[in-house]
């Protein structure tokens, strides 16, 4: 008879467990609960059970979220390859991974990589049912955010739109995932210069995290820095700094201090400074942005070429045009091998997905 630790029943209470701690930010307590129940699925059931898959799949969620990404994909395709193997090319759990790791490609730049896998996912979605749902709406939702990398921002409003309006179909009126979808509407309200729209989507947003008690979530910081980003933009400096500084203040309580959350706010940060004219502080912001970035995504990210930008727009103000130029040759060289690992032909930005 085995032990009462490695019965599957108790791994599913552990998952389930690193699930919530996962929603409260308290990382390292759910890669705690995780990695435990992957040993019991391990022992129990073996390494081509499905329910190790989930294992691996919900494992790999977490480093993403840590900004992990070379380990989040190789745990995501070994639940891809199990889940296809056991379940079938057209199950469910299979389009659940598909999305995760067309997420994770979205995140690291890989456009061209990650819209196909969106697309296939959103397929078996809606082969398995004709009603709303939400994992339709969270395919919608990441197909906003592609075509919003991208600087399409009139489809990404329409995909985000679409999920709004699925999940305000399914879900409590504060329920969190509508805190994160607001702040994604806010953000493309805030790009298409609606700024009065993003202001509430933002306000909605944070409502939402407070009656939650998620004031310390990491949704909570993104939707601080969105509303500061804002703020700046309309001249409101000292009011955009404290945002941005209480959003630091969460990401390090959960993410510690090299992660690109860590730097994109740092980003803000700096870009604030410059704008204000204090150039000193503004470098040493950049700088220390894009150290972290380089470290997390890699050298030739895109959105490392985009925090050059501001750093070599600096360095022009600070009369330093030779580093401004050389900064400048390297943010044309990210750009091209960017572009060559993303052809355009591949990324359909105005096609809807298939229904």
């Amino acid at each position: 008879m085995r032990r009462d630790s490695e019965q599957p029943y108790l791994a599913a209470v552990l998952n389930n467990l690193a699930e919530l701690r996962q929603a409260q930010g308290r990382y390292e307590e759910a890669e705690s609960y995780h990695q435990r129940a992957l040993e019991i699925w391990k022992n129990a059931l073996g390494t081509e059970h499905p329910h190790y898959a989930t294992g691996l799949n919900n494992l790999a969620g977490l480093y993403y979220r840590r900004g992990e990404y070379a380990k989040a994909e190789q745990l995501h395709q070994r639940s891809l390859n199990i889940r296809q193997e056991m379940l079938g090319a057209n199950h469910v759990d299979v389009a659940q991974t598909l999305n995760n790791l067309a997420e994770l490609y979205r995140t690291q730049g890989w456009y061209a990589r990650a819209e196909p896998l969106y697309l296939r996912a959103l397929r078996i979605y809606q082969r398995a049912t004709e009603q709303p749902n939400s994992n339709t709406a969270a395919i919608l939702n990441n197909l906003a955010q592609l075509y919003f990398d991208l600087g399409n921002y009139e489809a990404a409003e329409s995909y985000t739109k679409k999920a709004l309006a699925i999940w305000e179909q399914l879900l409590e009126p504060n329920h969190p995932q509508l805190a994160s979808v607001l702040n994604n509407l806010g953000t493309i309200y805030a790009k298409r210069a609606f700024p009065a729209q993003a202001q509430r989507c933002y306000t909605r947003a944070l409502s939402i995290q407070s009656k939650n008690g998620q004031t310390t979530h990491p949704i909570t910081a993104r939707i601080l820095t969105n509303l500061a980003v804002l703020y700046q933009g309309q001249g409101e400096y000292e009011r955009a700094k404290l945002l941005l500084c209480h959003a630091l203040d969460i990401w390090r309580q959960v993410v510690g201090f090299e992660h690109p959350e860590i730097a994109a706010t740092l980003y803000n940060l700096a870009r604030l400074h410059h704008n204000q004219g204090q150039l000193p502080t503004a470098e040493s912001f950049y700088r220390r942005a894009i150290a972290i970035l380089e470290t997390t995504l890699g050298p030739e990210h895109p959105s490392v070429a985009e925090m050059l930008q501001g750093y070599a727009a600096l360095k022009y103000d600070r009369g330093e045009e030779a580093e401004a130029k050389e900064i400048q040759s390297r943010i044309r060289q990210i750009q091209s091998t960017h572009a060559e690992k993303n052809p355009p032909r591949l990324i359909r930005q105005t096609q809807d997905p298939p229904r």
